[in-house]
């Protein structure tokens, strides 16, 4: 093996520079300030910098970080499935947990994210352990939280900060949206609600079923999905359906 000492070699546009022991590589730089830099031969918006990993096989390339104990964390680039035919790409990141790496969060060729499982219901899979045999509702798979015991998700602010949930679309689009869920510590209070004009605030049971209808004006419906309302009072309707 050879002893690069203290100088400086230039193999085209590889630049190889210090004591052997210390050295910094650089590609398209000759004065690289860390012990690998890349650099585009312009300054064009359309000259990309990038580092390629090739591997005509299944798995196409990792990227360690080490200590002296082995392997800590690993980014590794693969396909779906095996095959020539296989070109569905899958970004995998694993972390070691006693001196075992693991994978630990994948983003799939859809770019949908499972953290804690390979295969995710939804946009963003949050998995720590099974639920069982069951799938997210294809109406509500934007984020999926899932576990075996309780599963949840919290909020956090201080005390004298609120904590809020907003549900906008296009015709909503306000600084407070079309509906909310809302709660502050220091005021003790928690709100959910409607916040545009003529909103309904509907509580459901069974199967399905309205029991409770807060209307635009108030009004409260029991068992009816339309109270009557009197001019200047605020109504309760309640509506039995049952005769006898």
């Amino acid at each position: 093996d050879a002893d690069l000492g203290i100088e400086t070699y230039r193999f085209k546009d590889l630049f190889l520079s210090g004591i052997a022991s210390v050295g910094s590589v650089g590609i398209g730089t000759s004065s690289p300030d860390s012990p690998l830099e890349i650099q585009a031969a312009t300054n064009s918006s359309s000259d990309t910098t990038y580092l390629k990993l090739y591997n005509a096989g299944e798995n196409v390339g990792n990227i360690d970080f080490e200590n002296g104990n082995g392997s800590l964390a690993r980014i590794t680039g693969t396909k779906l499935g095996s095959g020539s035919s296989a070109n569905e790409g899958i970004l995998t990141f694993s972390t070691a947990f006693d001196a075992t790496l693991s994978e630990k969060m994948r983003i799939d060729a859809s770019g949908n994210v499972g953290i804690g499982i390979a295969s995710g219901d939804g946009t963003l899979h949050v998995h720590t352990a099974s639920a069982g045999t069951v799938a997210a509702s294809s109406q509500a798979d934007d984020l999926v939280i899932e576990n075996s015991t309780e599963g949840g998700m919290t909020i956090i602010t201080p005390d004298a900060q609120s904590a809020r949930i907003r549900f906008t679309s296009p015709s909503t689009n306000t600084d407070v949206g079309g509906a909310s869920i809302f709660y502050r510590q220091n005021i003790n209070k928690m709100s959910m609600g409607t916040e545009v004009a003529g909103g309904i605030l509907a509580l459901k049971s069974g199967a399905g079923n309205e029991g409770l209808l807060l209307d635009a004006s108030g009004n409260v419906g029991i068992g009816t999905s339309s109270v009557t309302s009197f001019s200047g009072y605020t109504s309760l309707e309640i509506n039995n359906a049952t005769s006898g």
